[in-house]
């Protein structure tokens, strides 16, 4: 940033010391060449002070100030003609029509749109809510000299006509005394309407007597013409319905429906006619005509009616839904999800329920259900029965018996055949001979499954030879052939039960004999008395023999890595127990208190290792060092000889003198009582603080990782929080010296100010700002990073956005107030948005060659169109040229330029030079003045010669 600067000690230089760019004004930006104020860039325009456009006239805001000169349109060529104050073109109908597009021919101009309006001036306007207001006709077509003439008109009061060599097809939003509609017209007369009555109900309609009021022809294709969805004509309606008619007289609709081959009844499939006390709907049948033929309608009831049309096959009742047949119901299969029942059957013996035996394996399968509820007939089951009762007849027959499961309390009468389930004593037998001894037999391929949660799924009991394997299943107790009993929990025994393998105990005690093979039985037993034989024996007043004659044990293994035990009593004393030594791979873990009584000697109460050189002494931290116990302050003492002078202390909190030469407290703290010596090796013999210094360092301090060539390392504890040197004056810190990031050194002044030097800084490859490509080169240039529009690259004081940035490469875009208005690109253009005011360019002859005469010069000029307009981007007003057709004229004035916000490609124009091609065509025109005035001359003299 610089100062604001003046025309002639511009803020920013560029060559000579008058050159260069100065702050004119607010949000204003001054070019100064010389020492002069030659261009000047505002938010709105951009002014050329002395080097000026036009010759004359006075610039307002938004305008390019040029000479606009008047024009002739020629034959064949459009032209418009616009009603407005300020208007100064000479035509003939400005005071008709508001704007007025025209084709001019050899017959005059003929108009092509037409905005009419009743006064000038006032074609629109704008109202209190920006909205453009809209007072007149518009018109186009061939001729638009009335709404019945033009194409497509729209009047003022907002209908829209569409109109063919002048006869009217079409009008849109017609005004009527009830409402609006659209009339479709043939001959200028109307011959149908779509529209919404006084009810807001949409209706098509013809007005021609004997017509449809909606016809769909053959073949009415749907979406990407997927298929005819009418193959034949549908004719709606056939009476010459009006819509005055609906909304004058009420009278309702009375047409018909018919989809057929053609508008008879005669092979009409489907007919619909106007609502009355009998037919809604009816179809026909092919050939036929007449009520009587038809076989379906929906009326009051919905019905399925015989070929006589008298008879009704179905009917569903509109009052309870109930379905009448006067039949039989024959189906496949029948899915429901509620009951099925048969209740109105007159004859209490007769079937109220039947499964027809057609198409089954037998006709002893049939099933009949009668009133009162028995069933009556064989019943075939082919999977599970599931229910609490079943009553079944002396004739039943029940294939696959065994998948007959979940049966509460019912009665079995009768004789099931196959493999059978009889009912004899309340005892079931299942067996393949039909004998029954009150027993349950099972075949060699069955088992017998019990389910315990009624579920149907899992078994929780099994005997027999195809029994499944218990893991991972609801099996809770299982019983294999060779007699294995297998359960999925334990076994409870009362007291008065024994379970021995190959010997009987009629004392009443428990005992489980374990033998394994070639070798003594061992009981596990439970009972007052001695065990000789037994492994193991619980007494019964809680205590244990454990092996031969009471003793602890004969051999103990574990096959574990660790053994983990609380407080260990053997009957007698255990902790006498004797060894010579004690040996383990693994831990030993201990959940009680651990008390070592013997010492090893006179320091060690508990040796580490295998001699005595290290060890850890008495617990109570007073002498000799050790661990601190209980009520001491000390965590752990050393002690360098048998005395109370301690030489290192780690305790709890707090430090003195008295308690040691160096502390580390449980709080973090670590103190040393004089000063420290470091790096200089074991045999260095200098006491520490020689140099009046608390820490000697042999060596670099080094904070972090360590670096080459370095003596002091401060390292961020991250790349993202910088580290630093804090620098005080007595006790106020001035400034700071630390990383920013992994690039930057930071130097940071702490009171307002940064960094202070008698003269120089030097860089030697240049000094810079925020990155290399910005500041100070080793040449003394002056370098700028990009920027932006909101932030420019080169700014001035307080104001961020406004200056200079770059937004491509050779390119400069001025910027004010946030915005770019100019732009000098690298082949010398100078591209400006807003307004440029000059007061003269260079146009010395001695700069200039191949001078020559603009050729027909009246000829050009008269293929230019000298136009106001609007600016499509800002809708500032304006008047000038069309580039596009000085581009076929006098294509030196024209050249293209990029757009500076979107980049787009536009014609412009060199208004300046056209100045030449209007000089030489008000000469060519004086000439041919001077040469009538010498013909009206001469045929005046002769008039008056001849009187």
């Amino acid at each position: 940033r610089t100062g604001t600067g003046s025309a002639t000690s511009p803020a920013f230089q560029v060559g000579d010391d008058d050159c260069g760019f100065f702050d004119s004004g607010a949000n204003e930006i001054g070019v100064t060449l010389g020492g002069v104020l030659e261009y000047e860039f505002t938010p709105t325009q951009f002014n050329m002070e002395s080097n000026n456009l036009v010759t004359s006239g006075t610039i307002t805001s938004g305008q390019i100030r040029a000479a606009v000169a008047t024009y002739a349109a020629g034959i064949d060529e459009a032209y418009l003609i616009a009603s407005t104050s300020g208007w100064t073109g000479a035509t003939t109908n400005w005071n008709t029509y508001g704007i007025q597009h025209r084709i001019k021919t050899s017959s005059g101009g003929v108009p092509r749109v037409t905005i009419d309006t009743p006064a000038v001036g006032e074609v629109f306007s704008v109202d209190n809510n920006g909205d453009a207001v809209f007072s007149g006709d518009v018109m186009v077509g061939k001729s638009v000299t009335s709404l019945l003439t033009a194409g497509i008109a729209l009047n003022s009061n907002g209908a829209i006509y569409a109109t063919v060599e002048s006869e009217r097809c079409l009008i849109l939003n017609r005004e009527t005394s009830n409402g609006s509609i659209a009339e479709f017209r043939k001959d200028n007369s109307i011959v149908g309407t779509i529209g919404v009555d006084s009810g807001d109900n949409l209706y098509i309609t013809s007005t021609t007597a004997n017509h449809a009021g909606l016809y769909l022809s053959t073949n009415l294709y749907g979406p990407l013409r997927a298929g005819s969805l009418l193959d034949d004509a549908i004719s709606i309606g056939n009476s010459a319905y009006r819509y005055k008619d609906l909304q004058l007289s009420g009278t309702a609709y009375a047409g018909e429906l018919i989809i057929g081959q053609n508008s008879g009844l005669s092979g009409t499939q489907v007919y619909i006619k106007k609502k009355d006390n009998s037919t809604n709907l009816q179809r026909w049948g092919e050939g036929t005509s007449g009520a009587s033929t038809y076989r379906f309608r929906i009326d009051q009831n919905f019905a399925f009616i015989a070929n006589n049309g008298t008879n009704d096959l179905l009917t569903i009742s509109s009052s309870n839904g109930s379905i009448t047949t006067s039949g039989n119901i024959t189906s496949h299969d029948i899915t429901t999800d509620g009951v099925v029942r048969s209740t109105n059957n007159a004859n209490a013996d007769g079937p109220n329920f039947n499964v027809s035996t057609t198409n089954k394996d037998s006709a002893d399968y049939a099933y009949r259900v009668d009133r009162s509820g028995t069933v009556v007939g064989g019943i075939r089951l082919d999977g599970r029965v599931n229910g609490q009762t079943i009553e079944v007849g002396a004739t039943t027959v029940i294939t696959s018996a065994r998948n007959l499961t979940n049966i509460g309390t019912g009665t079995f009468s009768g004789t099931v055949t196959g493999q059978k389930l009889v009912s004899t004593d309340g005892v079931l037998e299942l067996d393949d001979n039909g004998t029954h001894n009150g027993i349950i037999n099972v075949p060699a391929s069955l088992r017998i499954n019990i389910d315990s949660d009624n579920n149907g799924t899992g078994e929780s009991f099994q005997i027999g030879s195809n029994v499944t394997n218990i893991s991972g299943s609801n099996i809770l107790f299982q019983v294999s052939e060779s007699g294995i009993v297998t359960t999925s929990s334990h076994i409870d025994f009362t007291a008065s039960t024994a379970l021995l393998r190959n010997q009987q105990d009629n004392s009443g005690q428990i005992g489980i004999q374990v033998k394994n093979s070639g070798g003594t039985a061992r009981e596990v037993r439970w009972d007052a008395a001695n065990n000789t034989n037994g492994a193991w024996r619980p007494t019964s007043n809680g205590g244990a023999d454990l092996g031969l004659t009471n003793k602890i044990w004969n051999n103990l293994f574990v096959n574990t890595i660790k053994m983990g035990t609380g407080n260990v009593e053997v009957i007698d004393s255990a902790r006498n127990i004797s060894a010579s030594s004690l040996t383990t791979s693994g831990d030993i873990t201990v959940s009680g208190n651990q008390v070592f009584t013997n010492s090893i000697n006179a320091r060690v109460k508990f040796a580490v290792w295998s001699n005595d050189t290290y060890g850890i002494g008495m617990t109570n931290g007073v002498s000799f060092g050790g661990i601190g116990g209980t009520g001491s302050e000390y965590a752990m003492t050393f002690q360098m000889s048998n005395t109370a002078t301690r030489g290192f202390v780690w305790l709890d909190t707090g430090h003195s003198t008295a308690k040691g030469a160096m502390a580390l407290t449980t709080e973090g703290q670590l103190t040393v009582a004089n000063a420290t010596r470091i790096g200089f090796g074991q045999e260095d013999t200098t006491p520490p603080n020689s140099a009046t210094a608390m820490l000697d360092v042999n060596g670099d301090i080094q904070l972090g990782s360590a670096t080459s060539n370095a003596r002091l390392f401060i390292r961020k504890a991250d790349d993202n929080q910088p580290d630093h040197i804090n620098i005080f004056c007595g006790s106020t810190q001035t400034g700071q010296i630390g990383s920013q990031d992994t690039t930057w050194l930071r130097i940071n002044q702490t009171v307002n100010k940064n960094i202070y030097t008698p003269r120089y800084i030097r860089a030697d490859s240049g000094f810079f700002v925020d990155n290399t490509s910005t500041g100070l080169d080793g040449s003394g240039r002056l370098r700028a990073f990009a920027g932006s529009t909101s932030s420019v690259g080169i700014g001035f004081a307080n104001d961020i956005d406004t200056g200079f940035y770059r937004p491509a490469a050779n390119t400069i875009d001025v910027v004010t107030a946030g915005d770019a208005h100019a732009r000098f690109d690298s082949t010398g253009n100078l591209i400006v948005e807003g307004n440029v005011t000059a007061f003269g360019s260079v146009s010395d002859i001695r700069l200039k060659e191949r001078i020559q005469r603009i050729a027909d010069p009246v000829s050009k000029v008269q293929q230019l169109d000298g136009v106001t307009f609007e600016y499509k981007k800002t809708g500032v007003k304006s008047t000038g040229l069309i580039a596009q057709q000085l581009l076929k004229v006098l294509p030196e004035v024209v050249y293209q330029e990029a757009d500076i916000q979107s980049g787009e490609k536009h014609y412009a124009v060199r208004y300046g030079p056209v100045v030449g091609l209007l000089v030489e065509a008000i000469k060519e025109q004086q000439q041919q003045i001077d040469s009538l005035k010498d013909i009206i001359k001469e045929m005046t003299n002769g008039n008056n010669e001849n009187h």
